[in-house]
């Protein structure tokens, strides 16, 4: 799973991004440099106006369609289980410990010009 994200963030170095969560773009710029911290990846990303950066924790499942030149970065239960209804319900049963923007929820990773 590490080798398919930095094979697929190497491939978006020093390339203008946008990620999207909830159908809304919470980062947007150029991706300057990525790195493992624990279980997040933290990409570092030049905006117009300064460098910032973004922590997203490893996905359960990574799609890509290189020709949209886009990667979903699949965070729901259902992934989590593997297509298994009866531990997708299981899982939705469990209370959440906290609020986590990326819980049950798609992040993609969009190439703009």
């Amino acid at each position: 799973m590490i080798d398919h994200i930095e094979e697929i963030l190497k491939s978006l170095l020093q390339k203008n991004i946008e990620i999207v969560l909830k159908n809304k773009t919470i980062k947007r710029g150029r991706l300057i440099i990525f790195r493992h911290i624990g279980c997040f990846i933290r990409l570092e990303i030049q905006t117009a106006t300064k460098q910032d950066h973004i922590e997203i924790p490893f996905p359960y499942v990574i799609e890509s369609k290189p020709g949209l030149q886009q990667f979903i970065f699949d965070y729901r239960l259902i992934s989590l289980a593997d297509g298994d209804m009866c531990t997708f319900k299981m899982l939705q049963n469990q209370k959440q410990v906290r609020e986590n923007k990326y819980y049950d929820r798609i992040l993609t990773i969009n190439v703009t010009k």
